[in-house]
């Protein structure tokens, strides 16, 4: 879990928020999905608001960040690499990103595992809800 990557934010309003996972360990089960069938029937709004945010959820994963973010370290390892042939001042500069590269690296693979579970404990909600729905 990231707090970078939440699961329910303040845009989702609050009676669909109730049907919608907070973490990765929340169960689905055939109460929770009835209770969704059943507590939205006679309202639309909430109901398209849940399929909504579970579709939009189950869909957005970390693949863009992570090409973006790949692209941006080998430019700097670059950098780094090329810093280093020219003086040992610039060996330190090298030294000093590459440090930071690595910090980052695993900043971010933090977020994009987050963005992963959460992809895929959305897609799993947003399959039974529909299924029930059918």
């Amino acid at each position: 879990m990231s707090s970078s990557v939440p699961y329910v934010t303040d845009r989702v309003p609050g009676e669909a928020a109730h049907y919608l996972p907070h973490d990765p360990y929340e169960p689905l089960d055939v109460d929770r999905v009835k209770a969704f069938v059943d507590g939205t029937s006679d309202e639309p709004d909430v109901r398209l608001a849940v399929l909504g945010v579970l579709r939009a959820h189950s869909m957005n994963g970390a693949e863009t960040p992570a090409a973006v973010f790949a692209i941006m370290v080998a430019a700097l390892t670059m950098l780094a690499s090329s810093m280093g042939a020219l003086s040992a001042f610039g060996g330190a500069v090298g030294w000093a990103l590459g440090i930071s590269m690595i910090i980052g690296c695993v900043r971010f693979t933090t977020f994009a595992f987050a963005a992963h579970i959460r992809r895929m404990t959305c897609g799993v909600w947003l399959a039974a809800y529909e299924d029930s729905l059918r």
